[in-house]
C-alpha cells in the first residue's frame, strides 16, 4: 500500500510541476486576452451555473437546488475514460459502484449496495429502468451510447416526492442530448484488452425546425478471472441502434420521439445447490436478450410560462437464461403541468399511470406463482415553491400519492428549504419521506438457493402480505463558491428505515426443508455526510474530489430469525474518495488521471483498495481525436464485490484500450 500512496504522490507532484511549467506557455496571454475563467474551454467548474430538472422536474439552477444534486457532464464522462455508464458513476460523491463481473455492477447511494439494489431509481431521459419483477437494475441493460449522453443528474437521497416509489437513497437520469446538438457525423471506435467498441451516428434536419439523430453501436466485453487465474464464463455484448427527433424549438410546441433496440447476449455459470454428493451442480447458463423501447413527449409553453407536458413510452426486456427467464412489457403515462398562483408560487402537479405484464415461466430453480401477472400503479403529485423572502428563501413543500397492487396506498411527503445567503453561498435542508414497494420477485416467488446435506434444499418464500419499506430521511447541505476557481459542496444525512425486508424461517414441506419467507421485521440507521469540490488552479488544470463517509446500522424486531440484514452494513464501503486531475498539455494534448479509493467490505470479506485510471488525449485536428486509456494501473487484478451466491466470483483486472473518434 505505501508504494501505490507513492506512485499517487508521484502522479500529484507531476501534475504540479507541469501545470508550473506550463506557466511560460507558448502562447502565454496577452493585457488584451481575457480573464482566465472566461477562457476554461471544457475545464467546467462543478457549480458553474448548470441546469437540471431532476430535483424539481423543472428547470433550475443546480448551485440553488434544495438538494443533493451532482452533474455529470459530457465532458466528464469523456475525460474519465469510462465505457459505460456505471465506470461513470465511480465520479460521483456519494454513489458506490461496485463490479463483480464483465457486465455486473451493484450500485447504490448511502447504502444498501447489491447487485439489484432496490433502493435507487434508475431513469434514461425520463424512462423508468427499474426492474419490477427483481426491484433494482440490471447495468448490462442500461447501454445508451456514452457519446450521446449530455449529462446524468444525481439526486442523492429521497426523491419520492416527485418520482414515486423506490427513489428511496436517491435517483439517477441520464439525459441524452437533444438532436439539434448532435448534427455532426461521428463514428467512434475502442480496442482493447478488455473491451471493444464500435459506435456511428448521422444527425440531419427534417425542416426548418426538426432535428434527427440516428445511431447504431456493437460492443463486446471479454470474460473475467477467478482468484485462481481460471476464467469466468461471464462475458457479454450488445448490438444496439436507435434515434431521436426533435421538433419545434422555437415555438411553443416541441415534440420529442426517440427509441432504441437491442440484441445480445450473456454469458454466466451458474452453482445450483442439489442435497447430494457433490451438493452444487455447475450449469452453464448463457443467455440471449433482446429488447427495446419507444418515447414520445410533447412540450406547450405558455406565454405567461406556465408549461404542460405529455410523456408516453413503451419498454420490452426479454432475458431468456436457462435458470430463469423474464419478459416484461411496460407502459407509461405522465403528465405535468407548471404554473405559477402568484409572484411568489411556483406549483408542479401530475397523474401518471404505469401497467407491467411481466412473464416468468416455470423453472426448476425460480418458480413464480402466477407465472404471467399485470401489475398497476397510480399516482398523482402536487409541490409547491413558495418565496418566502423574495430571491433570497424559498420553502417547498408537497407529496406524491400511489395506488399500487403490492401495498395499496401509499404517500411520500417532503419538505425543503434553501437559503440563498448570496450569490455565492447556499444553505438546504429537507425532512422526506419515501417508500420501497415489493416486487414480483418478493410476492410470487420460491427462488432455490442452498441445500442441507442429505436433509432439503433451502428456498426464499415470496409473501403477498409484504409491505412497503419506510423512509424517514434529514438533509442538511451547503454550497460555497469563494472564488469564481473553487467550488464547494457539503451534505450531511439522517436516514430511518423502517419496515425493511427480513427473511424468516417458515414451515418445512416436503420440496423444501429451510423456507426463508419474506417479512417486514428490519430496522436500519444511516448517518454520514459527502464533500466535492472543483479546482480551476490555471487555466489549462482542473482539479475535483470527493469525499463520502457513511456510517449504517441495522436492527431486527424481536422474535426475527433473520440473518441477512445484518450483512447490509458490511457491503457498502465507510469510507470512499475520488481524486481527478484533468490537465491541457501543449500540441492539443490532455492529460486525465483519476485515483479512487474504496474501503473494505466486511459482509463480503472484500479489502480497502486503491484504483488508478489515466488517460492521454490527442486531437491531431479539429475532426479526428486519438486516446489512449489505462484502468485499474496499481495492481494486477482486485475484488470488488461478491454477486449472488449462485453465481462465479471475479478478478476485476488491469486493462488498456485506445480509441479513435472522428467526425465529419
Amino acid at each position: 500500500m505505501n508504494i501505490k500512496l507513492g506512485f499517487i504522490a508521484a502522479f500529484l507532484g507531476f501534475s504540479i510541476l507541469s501545470s508550473t511549467a506550463l506557466a511560460a506557455d507558448t502562447n502565454p496571454p496577452t493585457d488584451d486576452s481575457p480573464p482566465a475563467t472566461a477562457n476554461q474551454e471544457k475545464i467546467l467548474s462543478l457549480f458553474n451555473p448548470t441546469e437540471v430538472t431532476t430535483v424539481s422536474r423543472r428547470k433550475e439552477d443546480s448551485f440553488s437546488a434544495a438538494a443533493a444534486i451532482y452533474v455529470i457532464t459530457q465532458e466528464d464522462i469523456k475525460r474519465s475514460g469510462a465505457t459505460n455508464v456505471p465506470e461513470a458513476l465511480r465520479l460521483a460523491p456519494g454513489v458506490d459502484v461496485a463490479r463483480s463481473g464483465s457486465g455486473n455492477y451493484a450500485v447504490s447511494i448511502r447504502g444498501f449496495n447489491d447487485n439489484t439494489s432496490n433502493k435507487l431509481l434508475v431513469m434514461v431521459d425520463g424512462r423508468a429502468v427499474y426492474i419490477p419483477t427483481f426491484s433494482g437494475v440490471d447495468w448490462d441493460q442500461v447501454t445508451p451510447p456514452l457519446e450521446d449522453i449530455k449529462q446524468i443528474e444525481i439526486v442523492r437521497g429521497p426523491g419520492g416526492t416527485l418520482w414515486g416509489a423506490n427513489a428511496v437513497n436517491g435517483v439517477i437520469n441520464i439525459i441524452t442530448e437533444d438532436a439539434q446538438n448532435t448534427q455532426e457525423n461521428l463514428i467512434s471506435g475502442i480496442v482493447g484488452t478488455e473491451t471493444n467498441n464500435i459506435y456511428g451516428r448521422n444527425g440531419g434536419k427534417l425542416g426548418d425546425d426538426a432535428f434527427y439523430r440516428i445511431y447504431a453501436q456493437a460492443f463486446d466485453y471479454n470474460h473475467t478471472k477467478a482468484e485462481n487465474g481460471d476464467h469466468v464464463n461471464d462475458a457479454w455484448d450488445r448490438q444496439q441502434s436507435g434515434f431521436r427527433i426533435d421538433w419545434g424549438k422555437t415555438s411553443q410546441d416541441n415534440i420529442t420521439l426517440q427509441g432504441d433496440v437491442y440484441t445480445g447476449t450473456d454469458d454466466r455459470t451458474a452453482f445450483l445447490p442439489i442435497p447430494t454428493a457433490p451438493y452444487v451442480n455447475p450449469s452453464v447458463d448463457d443467455a440471449n436478450l433482446h429488447g427495446g423501447n419507444i418515447l414520445g413527449r410533447w412540450t406547450h409553453s405558455y406565454t405567461d410560462g406556465a408549461q404542460t407536458q405529455l410523456q408516453v413510452y413503451f419498454d420490452n426486456w426479454d432475458r431468456l437464461f436457462d435458470v430463469s427467464e423474464e419478459m416484461v412489457n411496460t407502459i407509461d403515462l405522465d403528465l405535468q403541468h407548471d404554473f405559477f398562483a402568484n409572484d411568489r408560487n411556483e406549483v408542479t402537479m401530475g397523474v401518471g399511470y404505469r401497467l407491467v405484464n411481466a412473464d416468468e415461466p416455470a423453472r426448476q430453480y425460480f418458480l413464480f406463482t402466477p407465472t404471467q401477472r399485470d401489475v398497476n400503479l397510480y399516482s398523482t403529485f402536487i409541490q409547491d415553491k413558495f418565496a418566502v423572502i423574495e430571491n433570497k428563501v424559498f420553502f417547498t413543500f408537497g407529496s406524491k400519492f400511489e395506488v399500487n397492487d403490492f401495498t395499496g396506498f401509499e404517500y411520500e411527503p417532503s419538505a425543503r428549504l434553501s437559503w440563498l445567503l448570496d450569490e455565492r453561498q447556499t444553505l438546504w435542508g429537507s425532512i422526506s419521506r419515501a417508500v420501497r414497494t415489493p416486487s414480483l420477485g418478493e410476492e410470487d416467488i420460491k427462488e432455490t438457493v442452498g441445500a442441507i446435506p442429505n436433509v432439503g434444499y433451502i428456498a426464499l418464500i415470496g409473501n403477498h402480505n409484504l409491505e412497503s419499506e419506510h423512509l424517514i430521511a434529514y438533509e442538511l447541505g451547503y454550497r460555497v463558491r469563494p472564488t469564481t476557481d473553487l467550488t464547494f459542496d457539503t451534505t450531511a444525512f439522517y436516514n430511518h428505515y423502517n419496515q425493511l425486508e427480513t427473511f424468516e424461517f417458515g414451515q418445512p414441506s416436503a420440496a423444501v426443508a429451510v423456507p426463508l419467507v419474506a417479512e417486514n421485521f428490519g430496522k436500519a440507521d444511516s448517518k454520514g455526510f459527502e464533500i466535492s469540490s472543483t479546482w480551476n488552479v490555471t487555466p489549462k488544470w482542473q482539479l475535483t474530489g470527493a469525499y463520502t463517509y457513511l456510517l449504517l446500522t441495522t436492527s431486527l424486531e424481536s422474535g426475527s430469525t433473520d440473518t441477512t440484514l445484518a450483512q447490509d452494513p458490511g457491503k457498502s464501503p465507510k469510507n470512499q474518495f475520488n481524486l481527478r486531475s484533468h490537465l491541457k498539455l501543449p500540441y492539443d494534448t490532455e492529460m486525465d488521471n483519476m485515483v479512487y479509493y474504496v474501503d473494505k467490505l466486511d459482509s463480503i470479506d472484500i479489502p480497502a483498495y486503491i484504483r488508478f485510471d489515466s488517460k492521454f488525449t490527442w486531437h491531431c485536428t479539429d475532426n479526428v481525436e486519438l486516446s489512449l486509456v489505462g484502468q485499474n494501473l496499481l495492481t494486477n487484478e482486485h475484488r470488488e464485490f461478491v454477486p449472488i451466491p449462485v453465481l462465479e466470483q471475479s478478478e476485476i483486472a488491469r486493462s488498456v484500450y485506445a480509441q479513435a473518434k472522428v467526425r465529419f
